[in-house]
């Protein structure tokens, strides 16, 4: 079923699991507080529940909701890649389930820069869950027909709003010093090191 964005934030605040587009390839989404909402999207993902998904934000006060601490290094690349394709790895709260998060009680951060994904974090208010629309082990899904291959009608719902593009984020573990690269996507580690060596 094609979704407004309107229809798609009315699924999510029901505990759906939808596919929408962001500024690199297609991801699934639900509630970050929905444990079954959570679980279906990792069997639909058929990936390992310890695998944990990334969470987009619509900011810094969205992000600062989720966990314990914003250093003055994270503020830097906030302000310099964000929106954007960055993901940041921070410390999250104790009332973060531990169903998203990664070693340590981790969580990675994104605010995406997609117009029509910023429109549905506006509307929906909350944080939302993001993992490539994708088999685990797949290609990327870069259009709402490559998410139908891969799901067909095992999803409440797709936004779709044509081809995206774009290389996977880049993903930086910022609870460590020195930060850490985790993945090099779309934005280079030199830009992010640089960006540091600025503060200095």
């Amino acid at each position: 079923m094609e979704l407004t964005v309107k229809q798609s934030v009315g699924l999510l605040k029901r505990g759906g699991v939808i596919a929408y587009p962001t500024e690199t390839v297609y991801g699934l989404g639900c509630s970050v507080s929905n444990e079954k909402a959570i679980q279906r999207l990792y069997e639909l993902k058929q990936r390992d529940a310890n695998h944990p998904v990334l969470v987009l934000v619509d900011g810094i006060s969205m992000m600062q909701s989720l966990v314990t601490e914003v250093t003055a290094e994270t503020k830097i690349l906030i302000d310099r890649f964000w929106p954007g394709p960055l993901t940041l790895i921070l410390k999250a709260r104790s009332t973060v389930t531990d169903s998203i998060t990664g070693p340590g009680h981790t969580l990675g951060l994104r605010h995406s820069s997609d117009a029509i994904c910023r429109e549905i974090l506006a509307l929906y208010g909350q944080p939302l869950i993001s993992t490539s629309a994708n088999p685990t082990g797949m290609p990327p899904a870069h259009s709402a027909s490559d998410v139908k291959r891969y799901f067909a009608n095992r999803l409440d719902g797709i936004v779709d709003d044509g081809f995206r593009e774009g290389r996977p984020s880049t993903i930086v573990d910022v609870t460590c010093s020195p930060l850490r690269l985790v993945r090099e996507g779309d934005i280079p580690m030199r830009d992010i090191l640089e960006t540091i060596e600025e503060m200095d």
